[in-house]
């Protein structure tokens, strides 16, 4: 299908030339460019499927990599942020977030005009997410960060051939270096957030005492990213209490206070939980599964999911290259602080989870539907990072019905049965039913207490607000 894009000339859709397919993260190429093309002074002349296409591709990447969902969140915060830096100027009355993130200075290609847009993005993407991608540390999984690194890099020169058909050389060149710009200012940045560095020192060390986490069954894994506290957030402000921890602005009520007693207001949470596993539904066994989002080796962890779910709707929405950009970029950059602040909250509460409680004084041979991820209970990761999705992408696109085809035929285990589910489409009438739905999918799965379900959901609203409040792509200074 051809098109007016304002270039001078017709062109073929971006998605007829990049479609998703091969194994990794490379894409197979097919159709052919324009017979010659000019940049546009305006990314709204471009389609946004370079966007969609990366989406797609970093998520096959987090799932080889068999990231944790803090890693994952980050990486695809600091992709989509590279979108946003490489598109901005080409975006009328809208800024660069150099000076509204912590610790980004200004863009070094601010000013730029008459850039190839698509081709920008696609270097700046490129560039940040290959020097991003790492792997979980010390593990059982080996390290696939070579690999993952290959594949982006691959799919980086894959897709810059196919968006340079009919392109001049002289724009091409001028665009990758517009991008390449981008990445490297975005690189530095992030190297300096504390990523690299976050479990330098002692070896951390569970406290011990009545109602915190202990390793749970039946993995008994050891407590994953307890020290994530020590990198530095996108936007939020992350201040320090007495003894020197984090304290996150977001910080959500305290939880019941721990009580073996029967009768018990948190003994009352954990039978919340029992009464849930003893009367599943097919539906619900099928809803939990749906939001699992574990890694597995194929899952771009929650965070995944959300891009995904959020690079439909503005396909959907028909927004263009710059718009696209800009509500890939925001929503990324909150569910990654969302991802923080729950894990603050985590490490900071450290209580243990509904399997520890019921086994140790409601039922020894208890389990779960889905198996407890390693990590502390309060909050719920997938409530906090999936109402702060909704939050961002209600802000930018409104409140709309929508369809997640994300993992439509994808056949996952994982549950202690091991029995096999084929995930189907479904369709939700607002982005916060969406999250409602994601977060009840933890207690279904027997993992989550219903008080980090709901404290979990007013934290990640609260943090998607406090991000959209700083993180500002639109002039001045009032509401967006």
């Amino acid at each position: 299908m051809h098109e007016s894009d304002g270039w001078g000339g017709a062109r073929v859709s971006r998605r007829k030339v990049l479609q998703g397919a091969g194994a990794g993260v490379g894409l197979a190429l097919v159709g052919t460019g324009p017979a010659r093309a000019t940049p546009a002074t305006l990314a709204k002349h471009h389609a946004a499927d370079v966007l969609h296409c990366w989406v797609a591709a970093l998520y096959r990447s987090q799932g080889q990599a068999w990231a944790w969902p803090t890693m994952a969140a980050r990486f695809y915060g600091l992709a989509m942020l590279a979108g946003w830096e490489a598109v901005v100027d080409g975006v009328p009355n809208r800024r660069s977030l150099g000076g509204r993130l912590n610790g980004l200075g200004t863009s070094p290609v601010a000013g730029a005009k008459k850039i190839h847009w698509p081709i920008a993005a696609n270097a700046a993407i490129g560039h940040v997410a290959a020097a991003a991608a790492a792997a979980p540390p010390a593990t059982d999984v080996p390290d696939r960060t070579p690999a993952v690194r290959e594949g982006l890099v691959s799919y980086r020169q894959s897709t810059h051939t196919a968006l340079s058909r009919g392109v001049a050389a002289s724009t091409v060149a001028a665009a990758v270096r517009h991008g390449e710009a981008v990445g490297r200012w975005l690189v530095t940045w992030a190297a300096a957030d504390g990523f690299d560095q976050r479990d330098a020192g002692p070896k951390y060390v569970p406290p011990l005492g009545p109602g915190l986490w202990v390793a749970t069954h039946p993995n008994f894994g050891a407590a994953i990213e307890p020290n994530w506290h020590r990198v530095r957030p996108f936007a939020l402000q992350v201040a320090r209490d007495a003894d020197g921890r984090a304290v996150c602005p977001a910080a959500p009520t305290p939880p019941i206070p721990y009580d073996p007693t029967p009768g018990s207001a948190f003994h009352r949470e954990a039978m919340v939980v029992v009464d849930a596993q003893a009367n599943l539904t097919d539906a619900q066994r099928m809803t939990a599964m749906y939001w699992r989002d574990n890694p597995d080796g194929v899952t771009g962890l929650p965070a995944g999911h959300w891009m995904g779910i959020a690079s439909a709707a503005t396909e959907d929405s028909g927004k263009d290259l710059g718009e696209a950009a800009e509500v890939l970029a925001l929503t990324a950059i909150c569910i990654a602080d969302a991802f923080t602040s729950c894990w603050i909250e985590k490490y900071r509460t450290n209580l243990l989870r509904p399997i520890s409680y019921i086994r140790d004084h409601i039922n020894p041979g208890w389990t779960t539907f889905v198996n407890t991820p390693a990590f502390p209970e309060y909050t719920s990761g997938h409530s906090v990072g999936s109402a702060a999705a909704a939050h961002a992408l209600t802000t930018l696109l409104g409140n709309r019905s929508f369809v997640d085809r994300h993992s439509e035929g994808r056949r996952v285990t994982g549950n202690p049965s091991g029995t096999a589910y084929t995930l189907t489409a479904r369709r939700f009438k607002s982005f916060t039913a969406a999250a409602d739905e994601a977060a009840s999918s933890r207690l279904w799965g027997g993992i989550h207490y219903p008080m980090g379900i709901s404290h979990g959901l007013t934290q990640g609203r609260r943090v998607a607000e406090l991000v959209m409040a700083t993180a500002r792509t639109t002039p001045g200074n009032g509401p967006r």
